[in-house]
């Protein structure tokens, strides 16, 4: 009898620790394992902003070429110009290419020489020119263009330009002067000589 029960006694415990190692066993393979998340790192797209192109022209007086300004806002804050002519009587010219650190060329209403041969632009406000042949050629080996604010304190020292108005005929362009006490004159700058001309009329508004 004893041994019956000695032999119950032993089941029971048996079946006790063969639940708990099964209940131990059991709680350990539902412990989740816990989830490593990476994080790399995003590429971010480097998107290069497009130089803003600015365009301006001026037809010549015969309706034949064109005199065209294209300013390209380059990124580092300087200014691309490019100037060309173009039309039915003249193919595609380059004629000005430079750079400059802010907006100092402009296009006149009345760039054009009368006889569609030469044109000039302002460089820094009306109060300069340079004067150029349509055609694209230079004037001599060394000049590309004639810069008519120097030609003109070359020869007058001290004397600013006031403004350049235009062409008196298809060789001359009129411009003003007026000194530090208000003294006015008028002169002609003599295409493609560079000859400055003093006029006894002036030409102011």
């Amino acid at each position: 009898m004893n041994g019956i029960r000695a032999f119950e006694a032993g089941t029971i415990l048996y079946i006790v620790i063969a639940a708990i190692l099964a209940g131990f066993y059991v709680l350990n393979t539902n412990i989740s394992t816990p989830i490593v998340q990476s994080n790399p790192q995003i590429a971010i797209p480097v998107v290069s902003q497009t130089p803003r192109v600015e365009t301006a022209s001026q037809i010549s007086p015969d309706g034949k070429v064109n005199l065209i300004m294209e300013v390209t806002n380059n990124n580092d804050g300087t200014y691309f110009y490019e100037f060309t002519t173009e039309g039915t009587s003249l193919p595609k010219t380059k004629i000005y290419l430079t750079t400059a650190e802010s907006k100092i060329f402009s296009i006149p209403f009345n760039a054009w020489s009368p006889n569609n041969k030469h044109f000039f632009i302002y460089k820094g406000g009306s109060n300069n020119a340079l004067v150029f042949r349509a055609d694209g050629q230079p004037f001599s080996e060394t000049e590309k263009f004639i810069d008519l604010g120097e030609v003109f304190s070359a020869k007058y020292e001290n004397i600013a330009i006031k403004e350049v108005t235009g062409w008196a005929d298809p060789a001359l362009i009129v411009f003003n002067k007026e000194d530090k006490d208000g003294k006015k004159a008028s002169y002609w700058l003599e295409v493609p000589s560079k000859a400055i001309i003093p006029l006894s009329t002036n030409f102011y508004d």
